[in-house]
């Protein structure tokens, strides 16, 4: 995740945390307890908005900047 994070930040010029989720369906997750790993179930994971911080969020800019990036990684992880 810490790789992933200097990427991000590169590509955006700001700094961008990364969290793992864990999606586990059938499981009834009564609480969070850690801030390293997002827990989510079939009945959550449509409520996906439980980052507490709000530097959490992506703007749209960053979003499309990040999705290029991503998209050009796995063109070059497939050849």
């Amino acid at each position: 995740m810490n790789r992933l994070q200097k990427e991000f930040g590169k590509e955006t010029g700001h700094s961008i945390r990364v969290r793992s989720v864990i999606a586990i369906p059938g499981w009834h997750i009564l609480e969070q307890n850690g801030n390293d790993h997002l827990l989510v179930n079939e009945r959550t994971l449509p409520m996906i908005s439980g980052w507490k911080d709000n530097d959490d969020y992506l703007m749209d800019d960053d979003l499309n900047l990040l999705h290029e990036h991503l998209t050009q990684l796995c063109k070059v992880g497939s050849t």
